[in-house]
């Protein structure tokens, strides 16, 4: 082939660059605009699903596993590093969810009273002396103190807080998880009153007590802190602060956190903060009753007679109750009014609030939405979240249950 038949063949094409990008920029619009739309169906998709899951309420559920059991009679059921522990007059045991047994331990107390913190429980005999200490493996101490035994608390490596209290004569004493003694602080009755609770702060170094004065009908609380770490030790009975309160009754204290105490009273919440001394860091003016009280490690939350907003009307739908969750920090979260009966409150593992009754339930949400509530045919005594947001354990009389709500 001859090279003018070459060029012959070949012609020149003239390329309109502008009108190239502009159907490049007109295709990557189209791409982008199905993709925000794809984005959009999703969000909305999860976003109605997330609203069918916070605002619906279930009133049955449907069994997926169910484990036969067998319990003695005024047995006490626990929920403890996942696992369920029972105890009673005549000793503890400790189980899985598939009621295997882990261990068990065998006793003779009057009134077994128990404390667990993350893998250690403290069982002790109240106004007697006997203490056992036990964790995920089984016993490891067992002690008798001296005076009757007030209150026992303990803390997340197995150490436990002992209030005693002897005519006018009160010690708080500090144990390792064998039984040694650590350390021992007195109590001044003659200066703050009766010693009413107790608690210890989850790294043990530090303990709070709470005493109740009362004379010639005046009402006064005094909050004693101690460390017990390096802190402490120049400081009189390890004492590193004490607060009072008039015209407060303070039946209740407890550490969430490890430098963090929350004291409930009749008339107020008092949070203090601090690592190695306590500061006041908010107070919470409480206007009606405490009816029940209920922690974890993140939020706390009161229930008590109705308030009604200024200006609201009340009628026969107004409900009896009502709930307030806080944060750590002082800050209300959520309030809500119900009208539920029960008998025990608690946070589940998913920050869920549940109530329940002898034979009946109910679980709200965090934003204080009722989520379930059923009756059963027989007693019900533990209930653990699940998985998913409708699976949960219910430990009933002779039976746990793998379950999820319909």
């Amino acid at each position: 082939m001859s090279d003018l038949e070459n060029r012959r063949q070949f012609k020149t094409v003239h390329t309109d660059i502008e009108e190239m990008n502009a159907m490049i920029a007109e295709h990557r619009k189209k791409i982008l605009l199905r993709i925000v739309i794809i984005v959009a169906i999703c969000v909305a998709a999860l976003v109605t699903f997330e609203l069918v899951v916070h605002l619906r309420t279930y009133h049955n559920y449907r069994v997926a596993k169910e484990v036969e059991r067998e319990d003695s009679s005024g047995t006490v059921f626990e929920k403890m590093n996942g696992n369920i522990l029972k105890y009673s007059h005549d000793g503890v045991s400790y189980t899985d969810l598939e009621n295997n047994l882990i261990w068990n331990q065998t006793y003779e107390l009057q009134n077994p009273q128990a404390d667990i913190c993350e893998s250690y429980v403290v069982i002790y005999d109240k106004s007697g002396s006997d203490i056992y200490i036990l964790n995920t493996e089984g016993l490891q101490g067992h002690l008798q103190s001296e005076q009757p035994i007030v209150a026992a608390y303990i803390a997340e490596q197995g150490t436990i807080a002992v209030l005693t209290t002897e005519d006018t004569t009160s010690q708080i004493q500090l144990y390792d998880k064998e039984g040694t003694q650590l350390a021992k602080g007195e109590v001044h009755i003659e200066e703050g009153g009766y010693p009413v609770d107790i608690a210890i702060s989850q790294d043990a170094q530090k303990v709070a007590v709470s005493m109740l004065d009362i004379n010639e009908g005046s009402v006064k609380s005094t909050i004693m802190f101690y460390n017990f770490s390096d802190v402490g030790e120049n400081e009189t009975d390890h004492i590193v602060g004490t607060f009072s309160y008039s015209g407060t009754m303070i039946p209740r204290i407890e550490f969430p956190t490890s430098d963090e105490m929350i004291a409930f009273g009749d008339n107020q919440i008092i949070i203090f903060k601090g690592s190695q001394k306590p500061d006041e860091e908010m107070t919470i003016k409480v206007e009606e009753e405490v009816k029940s009280i209920f922690y974890n490690s993140t939020y706390f939350g009161i229930v008590q007679n109705y308030v009604p907003e200024e200006d609201e009307e009340t009628d026969e739908d107004t409900p009896a109750y009502q709930m307030v969750i806080y944060g750590l920090n002082g800050k209300q979260i959520t309030k809500s009014g119900f009208d539920y009966s029960y008998t025990d409150i608690e946070f589940l593992e998913n920050d869920e609030i549940c109530m329940m009754g002898d034979k009946s339930c109910a679980i709200y949400t965090l934003k204080g939405k009722k989520k379930y509530e059923d009756t059963f045919d027989t007693e019900l005594y533990k209930i653990y979240s699940g998985k998913t947001t409708r699976s949960y354990i219910f430990l009933i009389s002779g039976k746990t249950q793998k379950v999820y709500l319909r």
